[in-house]
């Protein structure tokens, strides 16, 4: 079996992209932000496949020399760890790598959570790095801050770096970022298809409207894209031997299946995380690498994190509902200590009102809630709202311009 690497990465960075699908610019800056306070800079070219695979693999050296936030290695050492071709086009690619890394500052406006709060926070990846022209020997700073947030974290998610790599496809292993953080503590999961299609930085089109160019992810496109990567995500689980090949752990070892619902813009993706190893347990022991103390520290799970003290049942006719419903007793008790009685109400309203599509109309309910897609409609009819006010401002103003130039 090969070397067990494993790297420790904060959920935050898993959830939030730190490099891209489509790395095709003109290496003079970009700009990326999200409907959820992250925003993502950089002034050169955008990381890609290529580029994660080299910052993980650096990542993973300073891991098992306890977070020093300098390391030396050189051309021959990364690019053999990271499977690819040690010829010179690839040494200078590797240096394009690190010149990338460098010129990528990251914020999150109140959305770094730490497993118990929010907060906001600013900073590079790597601060500067230097190549020894005689022997080519890399020395690499990462910035301070970013390495701190990985080593301290305790909403954290372990990654097999040989599995990782096994995934040749970029959407396939950003797809595989998103269900790592997602599936740590659950099984199941659901996301309308334009926004995963943002989380997954897939390419908007440009369509011309009334109102002007518009850039738009099309929930068709999303799901066209993300057939081959669940096709691949699947297969490489399936492969006989994979757990000798990689090392990955039983309990992280599994497929997806995923159903769809709702209508055009509107379709909502639901995954299923199926275990390959169906008695596999989840493992509370630390994962042993080498001599590295900072690696072996215990798997934590996400959901006992996030969990909120235990509270009387707050309101009897809810949980009625919710057992009426085929709402099991167990996930309905939990369900009222989790969320306020409004969202519960809301949600509940809401899943009435637009269940007539819907095959499995209990775990609906269930996903209604606890994503609040009742406040989610809301906010979309504001901006319904908000949309035709303007446009009916515009026209008044284009009639009134009109009738002056008469």
């Amino acid at each position: 079996m090969s070397r067990l690497e494993i790297i420790k990465q904060d959920i935050n960075f898993l959830d939030k992209p730190l490099w891209f699908q489509d790395s095709r610019n003109d290496g003079l800056g970009f700009v990326w932000r999200d409907i959820d306070g992250y925003e993502y800079r950089t002034g050169y070219k955008l990381p890609d496949k290529v580029d994660i695979i080299i910052l993980l693999c650096l990542l993973l050296k300073t891991q098992t020399k306890e977070y020093q936030t300098k390391i030396e290695v050189s051309h021959y050492e990364i690019l053999n760890q990271c499977d690819l071709p040690i010829k010179g086009d690839y040494y200078r690619r590797l240096e394009d790598s690190l010149k990338r890394w460098k010129n990528v500052s990251i914020e999150f406006s109140g959305t770094f959570y730490d497993g118990k709060k929010y907060f906001t926070l600013g900073f590079g990846i790597i601060n500067d790095y230097k190549i020894d022209e005689k022997n080519k020997r890399i020395t690499v700073n990462f910035n301070e801050n970013w390495l701190l947030k990985i080593k301290e974290s305790t909403f954290f998610k372990y990654i097999n770096f040989h599995y990782y790599k096994a995934l040749k496809r970029p959407i396939s292993r950003r797809l595989y970022e998103l269900l790592c953080k997602t599936f740590k503590g659950r099984n199941d999961w659901s996301i309308s298809l334009t926004k995963l299609g943002t989380k997954l930085t897939l390419s908007p089109r440009t369509v011309t409207t009334k109102e002007g160019d518009k850039e738009i992810i099309f929930a068709s496109g999303v799901l066209v894209a993300l057939k081959p990567a669940i096709n691949e995500i699947n297969k490489l689980a399936t492969i006989p031997d994979i757990i000798e090949k990689t090392g990955i752990l039983k309990e992280d070892l599994f497929t997806v299946n995923y159903y769809v619902t709702g209508e055009k813009q509107d379709r909502i993706i639901h995954f299923k995380k199926v275990l390959v190893y169906k008695n596999a347990e989840l493992s509370n022991q630390p994962i042993t690498q080498g001599q590295d103390p900072k690696i072996t520290e215990p798997m934590q799970d996400e959901e006992t994190i996030s969990q909120p003290p235990e509270q009387p049942i707050q309101n009897q006719e809810l949980l009625e509902r919710l057992l009426s419903l085929n709402v099991s007793r167990a996930k309905a008790l939990k369900i009222l200590q989790q969320y306020p009685a409004e969202q519960i109400k809301q949600n509940l309203d809401y899943a009435k009102n637009n269940s007539n599509k819907v095959k499995n109309i209990t775990a609906f309910i269930v996903k209604a809630i606890e994503e609040n897609y009742y406040a989610t409609s809301q906010e979309k009819l504001l901006k319904d709202q908000e949309i035709e006010r303007q446009q009916a401002i515009d026209k008044e103003n284009r009639l009134r311009q009109e009738n002056e130039e008469k």
